[in-house]
C-alpha cells in the first residue's frame, strides 16, 4: 500500500485478503522503494481508522531486510534469528520484491513436500471442459502461469 493509504482500507484488506501485514512503498506496489510496514502491533489500538500508514508504520530504517542476493533458506533462517513477523525481501535499490513471514516458515514445516517450482512458488493446475469455450480458457490459465491443466472428459463419456 501507499503511505497515504488509511488503516480504514488496511481493514478493508484484511476483510477481504485475511492479512494485517502491510509492506508500505512509494506507489503502493512491488518493485516500488520501501517505505515501512504497517503490522496489527503498529495500529491494533488505534482508533482513528482514517489515520494514514504514514503515521502509523515503522520505518524502512527501523526494520531488519533480506536481500535478494539471499537463498529461501537463509531468509527463512534471517526471519528466526530476528524474532520478527515480517522480512521485506528488496533488491540493491531497496525496493520491494517479496515479502516473507513466519506463517511461510511454519507452512514449510507442516507441509515440508509441497509441489513447488524453482522459485518456491506452490504449483497451480486447473480442470477445464472439452467444449469449444473451454479452450479460451484453457490458453487464458496458460497466459496466466499455470503449470498443469486437467481435461475433464465427463468419466470419459462425452462427444465433445
Amino acid at each position: 500500500m501507499k503511505p497515504d493509504s488509511t488503516l480504514y482500507d488496511v481493514d478493508q484488506i484484511h476483510s477481504t485478503q485475511g492479512f494485517w501485514g502491510i509492506p508500505v512503498t512509494e506507489d503502493g506496489r512491488l518493485f516500488s522503494k520501501l517505505l515501512g510496514i504497517a503490522t496489527s502491533r503498529d495500529f491494533d489500538f488505534v482508533q482513528d481508522r482514517s489515520k494514514t500508514l504514514a503515521d502509523v508504520m515503522t520505518p524502512a530504517s527501523d526494520l531488519i531486510v533480506g536481500d535478494t542476493s539471499q537463498s529461501l533458506s537463509e531468509s527463512f533462517e534471517m526471519l528466526k534469528t530476528c524474532k520478527r513477523g515480517k522480512l521485506p525481501i528488496v533488491n540493491e535499490n531497496f525496493e520491494l520484491v517479496s515479502l516473507i513471514s513466519r506463517t511461510d516458515i511454519k507452512s514449510q514445516k507442516e507441509f515440508p513436500v509441497t509441489n513447488c517450482d524453482e522459485q518456491n512458488r506452490l504449483r497451480v493446475g486447473a480442470a477445464v471442459g472439452t467444449r469449444d469455450h473451454d479452450k479460451d480458457r484453457a490458453a487464458q490459465l496458460v497466459e496466466a502461469g499455470c503449470d498443469a491443466i486437467i481435461i475433464d472428459s465427463s468419466q470419459g463419456d462425452s462427444t465433445f
